[in-house]
């Protein structure tokens, strides 16, 4: 069993160092080995995944490897096995040949994602209404409420819907804990509200924000208006969340006007989908 943390505190800007992983094997009750060294490496900005870029960590004890993957689709595969970066150690492998090689080669090409489904800033009308055509399904059209989405877009702000890291169905995740595909489906007209106030739908329950700002619940067997007797005050389960998603922020925009690097350009390059219009 193993022991691994990730070091990133420290007491001021001229002691700062890049982060690093750490990781110890932990003894047993009935053995205590004398030599159990302690194994780190430090994630460096110009080869490493950006680790403020809400990553994904994932270890293996039995194979010894830490995995290390980010919202811009940067991948890291450590080995505490032989204390090297891997697969580095298997590139080394093919470009010598008195090396025997050990497993698969792993291949450098992108992978084939399905792209999130959504509207993007630079779509036609038609396009638009294609990206958002899972919208709105129940028909909730009345007083109080309109789904006229391209129409208002500049009012309603529809691309925060989509689920990318920070937006607001992605907060309805990872804040509020509720899993699934956050459906949009209606909005407050203008004259009806000083900001947009939307209604959605993530599996069998109606969500939206009350005129007090906290976000409501209902199950969707009962009226869709805000007075709802069944409605549930949703309060955030993993407040730490939002600070997340400014970690990501901050550090995104530090990184490209201060070392004139832009991952998600670089991201694009390497044939990703993403469309964030903030970046």
């Amino acid at each position: 069993m193993r022991a691994t943390w990730l070091e990133a505190a420290k007491p001021g800007e001229k002691d700062y160092s890049h982060p690093r992983f750490l990781s110890v094997l932990l003894p047993s009750e009935t053995e205590v080995s004398p030599n159990n060294p302690l194994q780190e490496w430090e994630l460096v900005p110009t080869g490493d995944p950006a680790i403020w870029a809400l990553p994904q960590i994932a270890v293996d004890d039995t194979l010894g490897l830490t995995v290390v993957g980010n919202c811009l689709g940067e991948l890291g595969v450590y080995d505490f096995g032989r204390g090297n970066v891997f697969p580095s150690n298997i590139f080394k492998q093919v470009a010598d040949p008195d090396v025997p090689l050990l497993g698969q080669i792993l291949s450098k090409a992108p992978l084939e994602l399905t792209p999130i489904k959504g509207p993007e800033a630079t779509m036609s009308g038609e396009e638009f209404r294609n990206a958002i055509s899972h919208w709105s399904q129940d028909r909730i059209v009345d007083w109080h409420w309109t789904n006229e989405w391209y129409e208002d877009r500049n009012w309603v702000n529809p691309h925060q819907w989509c689920g990318h890291p920070g937006d607001l169905a992605w907060m309805m995740e990872h804040s509020y804990g509720f899993p699934g595909e956050v459906l949009p489906q209606a909005y407050t007209p203008r004259d009806e509200a000083y900001t947009p106030c939307t209604l959605f739908r993530i599996g069998d329950r109606y969500l939206a924000e009350d005129s007090d700002g906290f976000i409501v619940s209902w199950s969707n067997a009962v009226d869709h208006g805000f007075h709802v007797p069944a409605a549930q005050v949703e309060l955030p389960l993993c407040p730490t969340a939002r600070t997340d998603d400014e970690v990501f922020t901050k550090s995104f925009v530090v990184e490209r006007e201060d070392r004139k690097r832009n991952r998600w350009i670089e991201q694009q390059e390497r044939g990703g989908c993403s469309s964030w219009g903030f970046y």
